[in-house]
C-alpha cells in the first residue's frame, strides 16, 4: 500500500498536461515498458537513500539494550587515548538494519550503554532504508570513521558509502561529523594505508544488482560492479576508484587487501564457493584473474591484516587451514612467509553460531577481534584479547589475554519473559492497622554523626558495623543524592563520630548515595567496600548508570580510589548477600523498569555484567533482600515510584537464580530506601521512609517490626516505630502531601541487641539544612512502650 500511494504520486507529477493523460496511461504500455516504468519508479525510491542521516548521539533509552532484539558485528577499534569503540548491527541482517556504538575506557573489560545510533528508517517512508555494513576505522591521524553503508531495502542495486568521522573519540562527549556520501556499493572492512601513504578502502557493488523489488535497476553501474578499492591520496577528503577485482559467485565480496612486502597487492574475497584471491601489481588499478584460496572457509567473513612485527594476521573458521566447520572455531593464525604458509591456530571461540571477527592491533602489540554470537537469539558482540605469542602457543597466556569478552548483548527478547508486576484485581489492605511507638521525640537515644548547616547539606547515608561490636563506619553525601566523600568511624558503637576521614580525592566526583559494606569472599577474606556512582544528576539523571567502588583491605585505615566495578544500576546496593558457602556474593540495585542482580565470586572484586531479574513499573525500586532464618527463602522489599502502587515485594526460594512475578504490600509496609536486620534471630525490624498514603507517619522515618512468615503470608506484624521526625513537614500536612526528604538509612545491630539506626533528616525547625543522625532502641523496649 505505501509504494503504490508513492507511485500515484509520482504518476501525477509526469510532464504531460492533464488534458493529455489518458484514463490509465499503464494500459497503452507494453509489457517491456511496464518493466522499464517500474524499474524508474524503483530508481526514484532509491534516490531516499541519497539523503544523509542524523548520527544520534544520545540514543538512551530509545535505544537501550532492552529495547534491542539483535546483534551482528561491525567491528571494533582503538582511538590515540585507549579507548575502544565497537559497533554492531541492530534490527536484523534485513532492510531493519541499523548502527549502535558503544565504548569501553578499561581496555574492554565493560562497556557503555550505547552511545551513538545511527537509523534512518522512517515511518513517512515507501520502504525500509537501512544501514547495515560498514567499520570503524582509526586513521593515521587519529581520527575515528565510521564507514557505513545506505540503501533502501537490503540492497537497491546502488548502495551507498558513507562516513561520519569524529575529531575527538577519547572525549568526555564526543563529537561526529555530518555524514558525507564517498561512492556506490557497500563496505565491510577497515582501509589499508599503504607505503605509498595512500589509503585504499575495499568497496563492493555487488555483481547480482538490485535484490526484491529493486532486481534490474541502476544497470549502468555494471561495468563498475565487482570487488572495488577507492583511494584516498589527501588524508580522507577525497576518494576516487581505482579499480576492481571481479569474482565468480560473488557474495557481498567483503574484501580484504594485504600489501605484500614488495609492494604487490594481495584481495581476498568472500564468494558462494568460499575464499577466492587476486593480486594487483599497479596499486589497485588492475587485478589477475580470481583464484581459488589455499584458505578454506565457509562462506562468511573472515579478517587479515598486516602486524607491526612484519607478520600477517588471519582470523578464520577453523582448527587447520584447510578445514573448516562452518560458522564455528573461531581460531587465529600468523604468516611470517606473506601467507605462504600459517602457523599457530589460537581457538578464540569453539562455539557454532560465530561469526564476522574485525579487529586491530594495539601500540603495545595486543591483538583485538570481535566477533558475535547467535545474532538472532544471544545477539552477543564479544571480544578476544591476545598476543602473537599466544598464537604459536595455541593458548591464552599473555597477562592480558583473554576471552568471550562480553561487548553487548540484547535483551528485549529475554526482558519479554521476565516475571513482571501486574495489578491484582484484589486491593490491598490501604489502611495500617498497626499499633505505632514514637521514639522520635526522645532525644536522649540520639546521636549525631554529621551536623547540617545553613550551606551544607548532610545526604544519604548508610553504616557498617565492624565484628567488634563497637566500631563503625558512615559514609554520606553533599547535597541531595550529590557529591560522596564524607566518611566518619565510631569507636563507641555510634554514639561518638570523628570528623570526615581522608579518603581518596576522586570520592569527591563520584555522586549519589553510598552502601557500604563487609563482605566476606572465598577462604575468609574480609574487605570493606564502599559503593556509589549509578545515576548521576550532573547529567541531569540520564543514562548510562556505572557503579563504582573503593575497597579498604585494612578494616578501614585506608581506602582505594574508586573505580567502575562494571555494574550498572541507578543506585548503589543496600543488600548484598553470601550463598554457597561463602563463595559467591549476590547484590541487586536497579535501572529504569527493572531490578538487576550481579554476582562475585572474588569477595567482591569483581562483578559479573548484570542480569535483569523482575519487570516494575518505575524506577527507583531500591531493592532491600532478606533471607529466612532457614536460609531456603528470600522475600525481595522494593519502592514503587510511580507512585500509584503501594511498595512492591517478590520471593525467590533457589538462591536468587529465579523470582516471583511482583506484587504488591500492604500500605504498612510501604515506603522507600528499605533496610531490613535480624534482632535476635526471628524477629526482623524494616526501616524505610514511610511513603503510605494513609499514614500518620507520612514523609517520617519509620519502621516495622515483625518476622519473615510475616512478609511471606502478608500478615501484618506486631507494629511500627516512628523513628525520626521530618521536620520539613508541617501540621496542615496531610498524608500523601508535602515534604518526605529523609529516610535513606540503615539498621546495625550491636550484640546486646541495640539496633541504631542512621538516617538523613531534616532534624530540627530552623536555617540549618539536613543532618546525619542516629537513634538507638532495644526491642524489649519498645515491646514495653507497646503495652502501655
Amino acid at each position: 500500500m505505501r509504494i503504490s500511494l508513492f507511485l500515484t504520486a509520482l504518476l501525477l507529477a509526469q510532464a504531460l498536461p492533464a488534458q493529455e493523460l489518458p484514463e490509465n496511461p499503464i494500459e497503452e504500455m507494453s509489457s517491456e515498458q511496464v518493466r522499464a516504468f517500474e524499474i524508474e519508479v524503483m530508481e526514484k525510491v532509491a534516490d531516499l537513500a541519497l539523503i544523509p542521516p542524523v548520527p544520534n548521539i544520545s540514543p538512551l533509552p530509545e535505544y537501550g539494550y532492552d529495547r534491542l532484539d539483535y546483534g551482528m558485528t561491525i567491528g571494533i577499534e582503538r582511538t590515540p587515548g585507549g579507548r575502544l569503540w565497537a559497533c554492531w548491527v541492530a534490527g536484523g541482517d534485513s532492510p531493519k538494519a541499523f548502527f549502535v556504538l558503544n565504548s569501553s575506557d578499561d581496555d574492554g573489560e565493560t562497556w557503555s550503554s550505547p552511545r551513538l545510533v545511527l537509523d534512518s528508517h522512517s515511518k513517512t517512508l515507501p520502504r525500509d532504508r537501512s544501514i547495515l555494513v560498514g567499520n570503524l576505522w582509526t586513521d593515521p591521524l587519529g581520527r575515528l570513521w565510521l564507514i557505513f553503508d545506505q540503501s533502501m531495502d537490503m540492497f537497491d542495486g546502488r548502495g551507498g558509502v558513507w562516513a561520519t568521522i569524529c575529531e575527538n573519540p577519547d572525549g568526555e562527549e564526543p563529537t561526529w561529523s555530518a555524514p558525507r556520501r564517498i561512492w556506490h556499493g557497500v563496505t565491510l572492512n577497515k582501509p589499508t594505508v599503504l607505503s605509498s601513504g595512500d589509503w585504499m578502502l575495499p568497496v563492493s557493488l555487488d555483481q547480482r544488482g538490485g535484490l526484491d523489488a529493486f532486481k534490474g535497476c541502476f544497470r549502468g553501474l555494471d561495468p563498475l560492479r565487482g570487488a572495488n578499492v577507492l583511494v584516498s591520496s589527501d588524508k580522507g577528503a577525497t576518494w576516487e576508484r581505482r579499480g576492481a577485482a571481479i569474482f565468480p559467485n560473488p557474495d557481498w565480496h567483503e574484501h580484504m587487501i594485504v600489501e605484500r612486502k614488495d609492494g604487490s597487492l594481495w584481495m581476498l574475497a568472500r564468494t558462494a564457493k568460499g575464499i577466492m584471491e587476486s593480486d594487483s601489481m599497479d596499486g589497485g588499478r588492475s587485478w589477475s584473474e580470481a583464484r581459488t584460496s589455499a584458505i578454506h572457509h565457509p562462506v562468511a567473513r573472515f579478517h587479515i591484516r598486516r602486524l607491526v612485527s612484519g607478520k600477517i594476521l588471519l582470523i578464520k573458521h577453523g582448527l587447520s587451514i584447510e578445514t573448516h566447520e562452518g560458522r564455528s572455531q573461531l581460531t587465529a593464525w600468523l604468516s611470517g612467509d606473506e601467507g605462504k604458509s600459517w602457523q599457530g591456530g589460537l581457538l578464540l571461540d569453539e562455539r557454532s553460531g560465530i561469526s564476522y571477527p574485525d579487529g586491530f592491533q594495539a601500540p603495545d602489540g595486543t591483538l583485538y577481534i570481535s566477533y558475535d554470537h547467535n545474532r538472532s537469539t544471544d545477539g552477543e558482540i564479544l571480544m578476544a584479547r591476545f598476543t602473537e605469542d599466544d598464537i604459536l602457543a595455541r593458548e591464552f597466556r599473555g597477562p592480558k589475554s583473554k576471552g568471550k569478552i562480553l561487548i553487548s548483548r540484547p535483551l528485549a527478547r529475554e526482558l519479554a519473559e521476565l516475571p513482571k508486576f501486574e495489578k491484582s484485581p484484589k486491593e490491598p489492605n490501604p489502611m495500617i492497622d498497626l499499633p505505632l511507638v514514637d521514639l522520635s521525640s526522645e532525644r536522649q537515644r540520639h546521636s549525631v554523626v554529621a551536623a547540617g548547616t545553613e550551606s551544607i547539606y548532610q545526604g544519604h547515608c548508610d553504616t557498617v558495623l565492624l565484628p567488634d561490636g563497637r566500631t563503625m563506619f558512615t559514609a554520606w553525601c553533599l547535597g541531595h543524592a550529590q557529591w560522596i566523600g564524607p566518611l566518619a568511624k565510631s569507636e563507641d558503637a555510634g554514639r561518638t563520630w570523628t570528623d570526615p576521614l581522608a579518603v581518596p580525592s576522586n570520592w569527591s566526583t563520584t555522586s549519589n548515595t553510598p552502601a557500604l559494606h563487609r563482605l566476606v569472599g572465598p577462604g575468609g577474606v574480609a574487605r570493606l567496600v564502599c559503593f556509589a556512582g549509578g545515576l548521576d544528576w550532573s547529567r541531569g539523571g540520564k543514562p548510562p548508570y556505572p557503579l563504582f567502588q573503593s575497597v579498604s583491605e585494612d578494616e578501614g585505615k585506608t581506602w582505594s580510589a574508586m573505580i567502575p566495578n562494571g555494574v550498572e544500576g541507578e543506585v548503589p546496593p543496600k543488600t548484598i548477600l553470601s550463598f554457597d558457602r561463602g563463595n559467591r556474593l549476590v547484590m541487586w540495585s536497579d535501572l529504569p523498569g527493572y531490578v538487576v542482580q550481579s554476582e562475585s565470586i572474588d569477595g567482591g572484586l569483581h562483578w559479573s555484567v548484570i542480569r535483569r531479574i523482575l519487570r516494575v513499573p518505575d524506577r527507583w525500586s531500591q531493592p532491600c533482600v532478606i533471607a529466612s532464618p532457614d536460609g531456603k527463602s528470600l522475600v525481595m522489599l522494593m519502592r514503587e515510584n510511580s507512585r500509584r502502587f503501594h511498595s512492591l515485594v517478590s520471593f525467590s526460594h533457589d538462591e536468587a537464580q529465579s523470582w516471583s512475578p511482583p506484587r504488591e504490600l500492604p500500605a504498612f509496609l510501604t515506603g522507600d530506601r528499605h533496610v531490613a536486620k535480624y534482632v535476635g534471630g526471628e524477629r526482623l525490624v524494616v526501616a524505610f521512609r514511610d511513603m503510605a498514603v494513609s499514614s500518620s507517619t507520612y514523609g517520617h522515618y519509620v519502621a516495622w517490626v515483625g518476622r519473615f512468615e510475616d512478609l511471606a503470608g502478608g500478615r501484618a506484624g506486631d507494629y511500627r516505630i516512628k523513628l525520626f521526625h521530618n521536620s520539613l513537614r508541617k501540621e496542615v500536612d496531610e498524608p500523601g502531601k508535602g515534604n518526605t526528604d529523609c529516610g535513606y538509612s540503615d539498621l546495625e545491630v550491636l550484640p546486646d541487641g541495640t539496633v541504631v539506626a542512621t538516617t538523613y533528616v531534616k532534624y530540627a525547625e530552623g536555617p540549618e539544612k539536613h543532618s546525619v543522625m542516629n537513634t538507638r532502641f532495644r526491642l524489649d523496649e519498645t515491646d514495653a512502650k507497646l503495652v502501655r
